[in-house]
């Protein structure tokens, strides 16, 4: 989708992309991520949480079933603290598309004016990843169908405080986008404006 001033973008529509527009930026393009692609990337994982989870159940319930744990027998009880992370691995394999789902469809790439951005829902906030058209180099494009995915370089940058270090991304990426080239087109063009300007 194309927008052609942030004046025209309604911040009731899409909220998350407003709030992170600088107010000299214009949206040259935004999409979301494929929502479909990325819960059917967990499908395998929640097929195979189905018998894990249901064969750590049928463990506690044949326990249950043998008053076991009425008796208090220590074995038994070290037993089913021992499967307590199998039920929290199947019980994730389980709930991984719904939060897949929830994730991606809150989630935004945008080109604007200025630079890219990559808006990721999550369960209790977003994180946002903002690349400068300067700062970007190598661009990548992978096709498949009518989809692809675009990929860009990006200098290393690193965070140093108080004993801990941190790298940020060294790529920005849009994965999963319709017409992969007509957008690597779209985002040179702006590269290219803003290199007359400078």
């Amino acid at each position: 989708m194309t927008i052609e001033d942030k004046s025209s973008y309604s911040r009731a529509k899409i909220p998350a992309i407003a709030q992170e527009l600088l107010p000299d930026e214009k949206i040259v393009w935004w999409a979301q991520p494929s929502a479909m692609r990325a819960v059917m990337a967990t499908i395998p994982a929640f097929l195979f949480g189905i018998p894990w989870t249901g064969s750590v159940g049928a463990v506690f319930y044949s326990l249950a079933q043998s008053n076991q744990l009425n008796k208090l027998n220590p074995a038994a009880w070290a037993f089913i603290i021992g499967l307590l992370p199998f039920v929290g691995v199947g019980l994730f394999m389980l709930v991984r598309p719904f939060f897949t789902y929830r994730i991606v469809s809150s989630s935004y790439y945008v080109a604007t004016n200025r630079r890219l951005l990559v808006i990721r829902g999550g369960i209790k906030g977003r994180t946002v990843q903002s690349a400068e058209y300067k700062d970007l180099s190598n661009a990548s494009c992978t096709e498949y169908g009518d989809r692809g995915d675009l990929f860009w370089s990006l200098p290393l940058k690193s965070n140093v405080s108080l004993g801990s270090s941190s790298s940020a991304p060294d790529t920005i990426s849009f994965v999963g986008v319709q017409n992969p080239q007509k957008i690597e087109q779209i985002i040179q063009e702006q590269i290219d404006k803003l290199a007359l300007i400078e």
